[in-house]
């Protein structure tokens, strides 16, 4: 009995989480952007309050946690696209 490569789960395509598709990567991107928007507004406030510079480190830690985020979010979209660009020419 000869067996089906369809049937084999080496040679399945591999399904993707709702989490790591495309639109999800770029809603949370653009979350992260809200974000970083959000807490340079926050460091311009706290450095124009004299008695508020000591919290200015929560603004700066949304800051460098945004950017960080936006960065392996554009990362994980480039490697996804480079491997389906280099899938499709080869």
């Amino acid at each position: 009995m000869a067996i089906n490569p369809d049937q084999n789960p080496l040679f399945r395509k591999v399904i993707q989480p709702w989490y790591d598709t495309d639109a999800a990567c770029i809603l949370t991107g653009i979350f992260m952007m809200l974000v970083f928007g959000f807490a340079l507004a926050g460091i311009s406030v706290a450095s124009e309050i004299p008695g508020r510079s000591g919290d200015m480190w929560v603004p700066i830690a949304l800051l460098v946690l945004s950017a960080t985020g936006i960065a392996m979010i554009l990362v994980r979209l480039y490697r996804r696209h480079a491997h389906r660009f280099k899938k499709d020419f080869p």
